[in-house]
């Protein structure tokens, strides 16, 4: 040990092997045999000092172990939640609202059947009726709904005042309806949740024929669909109300005309 001391010593202050290096070295070797007497008389105090240590390096390691838990954790439901969005439904899309008032190029497959008997569909569509015809909610089928989906119906009129591009008269919003409801005729009015009840064609006197559109969706979620209720039938935005909608369409769509 002293010689390690004094063979620093020498190489530190380049000293030769004289008598004043010589003699730098026994200092130096006295001092590290004192402290080497004061490292004996403090060893429990020393073991205990690493011990802590330990204890405290153990403590770190968990507390790091913890928090890379956590963060994989977090990442693992940010992948899930990513995984998600993307693959739950990754057909689903809703067509551009100005491209449905082009007229029944593309409006087509639903069917649409008054109270009296009246049928509009793709082979008479944008025909010119009676506001009377559909002075009560009709029935409307779709003969290609799918029997395990639910579906939402939306009724609308692109020609009420103050016709204001991409707003409309809202005539009706029916949710969760059964695709094997929309296959038959079974009853005289599609089963479904009725948000706003169904308000009749009434265009006003002299306004000339008005548009009734009509558009199915299909619903992403299943029949866990609860849209919110618009607050007024007047000037309905369709392109801000399907926004964040999991909803797909429509997948098929109707016109009549109708006037006073």
């Amino acid at each position: 040990y002293n010689k390690v001391l004094c063979k620093k010593v020498v190489q530190s202050v380049q000293c030769t092997h004289n008598a004043q290096s010589r003699q730098k070295c026994r200092d130096i070797a006295q001092l590290a045999a004192l402290e080497r007497k004061d490292d004996g008389m403090a060893q429990p105090n020393s073991a205990k000092s690493v011990t802590t240590k330990k204890r405290s390096k153990k403590v770190v390691t968990v507390s790091d172990s913890k928090r890379c838990g956590v963060i994989m954790i977090k990442r693992c439901l940010w992948i899930v939640f990513l995984w998600r969005v993307a693959y739950s439904n990754p057909q689903c899309s809703t067509t551009e609202v100005k491209s449905l008032l082009e007229g029944c190029d593309r409006l087509t497959g639903l069917n649409i059947t008054s109270v009296g008997g009246t049928i509009v569909n793709d082979h008479n569509c944008d025909v010119l009726l009676p506001k009377q015809v559909f002075i009560e909610e009709p029935l409307f089928q779709y003969p290609l709904a799918d029997a395990k989906k639910f579906y939402t119906l939306i009724m609308v009129d692109p020609d009420a005042p103050p016709q204001v591009d991409g707003e409309f008269y809202l005539h009706m919003v029916k949710s969760n309806i059964p695709g094997l409801a929309l296959r038959t005729m079974d009853s005289s009015k599609t089963v479904g949740i009725d948000y706003r009840g169904y308000k009749p064609p009434a265009p006003p006197h002299g306004a000339g024929p008005h548009r009734y559109i009509t558009l199915l969706y299909e619903q992403a979620d299943g029949n866990n669909f609860l849209p919110t209720v618009p607050s007024t039938r007047h000037r309905f935005s369709l392109a801000k109300w399907l926004v964040g909608k999991n909803i797909c369409g429509p997948v098929a769509g109707m016109e009549f005309k109708s006037e006073y």
